[in-house]
């Protein structure tokens, strides 16, 4: 027949009978025995050996010693404290200073930039605009067509550098680099806008509709031209003149159904626009305006580009 110690027991032999001993870890008759909790008491036979930084934890018929958070084991009993700014297993962000404590660390952002240490943002002072990104303290990143501390001067792209040269504005910027040359084709003007611009077919030029270039207008085909009758009109690269061939001929110019003479000059639009009849080909140009704000200093460039002529009437 068999013995009836507890399976947690270890039965001995005595000849004519046996007895039950409770293995380590455990207590009782041997016959039933039960787990001794050792984390109950430290030191001795039936206590724990557990040292600093680690926590008793019982099992059946046996303990652990975990380590606490932010410690790493050395032994079975013992642990040691982890430095972890130094072993780079801290979450503090790149921008921010890691500080050791004991069974721990702490994240504080570095000067410039905001944050909880984990996550730091650098910082601008009043921002960066026109879509401008903050990448650095007081350094905004400018997206194309503007430029300045805080983004917030517009680019002239229409004001191209010397062949060769990078934009001031955006040094090295691959999307610039075109600017060593004019940003529009031959016969275009460049319109210069807020962030960015746009090509227009200068005066006596229209986009050519199946390619990508201004080709010359025939204002002598089309009507465009203010000859008297009596001249003719002869058409050149972006403009016409008139010539007389005949006698009588006058270099006058049909202008709104009215002649006016070679050399006069009158003014329209309640005076924001000068004209002037030059052997018999009108042009105007835009003036000072009493509604213009002082020192604008569109109205000068409005000056120089919107020469224009007029069809006749």
């Amino acid at each position: 027949m068999g013995h009836s110690c507890d399976e947690n027991a270890t039965c001995m032999n005595l000849n004519t009978k046996y007895t039950c001993t409770c293995n380590q870890g455990f207590q009782g008759d041997g016959l039933t025995c039960q787990d001794v909790d050792e984390c109950q008491e430290a030191g001795g036979l039936r206590g724990h050996h557990c040292h600093l930084n680690t926590r008793c934890v019982n099992v059946v018929g046996s303990y652990v010693c975990q380590c606490l958070p932010g410690y790493a084991r050395r032994d079975k009993f013992n642990c040691v404290e982890v430095d972890e700014c130094a072993s780079a297993s801290h979450g503090c962000d790149a921008a921010a200073e890691c500080s050791n404590t004991p069974g721990s660390y702490t994240c504080r952002c570095r000067d410039g930039y905001a944050g909880d240490g984990h996550t730091c943002t650098p910082i601008c002072t009043g921002g960066c605009l026109n879509g401008g990104e903050c990448v650095a303290p007081e350094r905004c990143e400018c997206p194309v067509g503007f430029e300045g501390s805080r983004c917030e001067r517009d680019v002239d792209e229409c004001t191209a550098p010397p062949a060769g040269a990078a934009h001031p504005a955006h040094p090295a910027h691959p999307a610039l680099d075109e600017h060593a040359r004019p940003p529009c084709v031959p016969r275009a003007l460049c319109v210069n806008t807020p962030g960015s611009y746009y090509c227009v077919c200068g005066d006596g030029y229209r986009r050519d509709t199946h390619g990508d270039h201004c080709e010359d207008i025939d204002e002598c085909m089309e009507g465009f031209h203010t000859c008297h009758p009596s001249a003719r009109c002869v058409n050149t690269d972006g403009g016409f003149r008139c010539e007389c061939d005949t006698q009588p001929c006058e270099l006058s110019c049909s202008w709104q159904g009215k002649v006016m003479e070679d050399g006069a000059q009158w003014r329209e639009a309640g005076g924001c626009r000068v004209c002037a009849c030059a052997a018999g080909v009108a042009a105007c140009v835009r003036a000072a305006c009493a509604c213009d704000a002082p020192h604008n200093h569109s109205t000068t460039a409005d000056t120089v580009s919107l020469f224009y002529n007029m069809p006749h009437g």
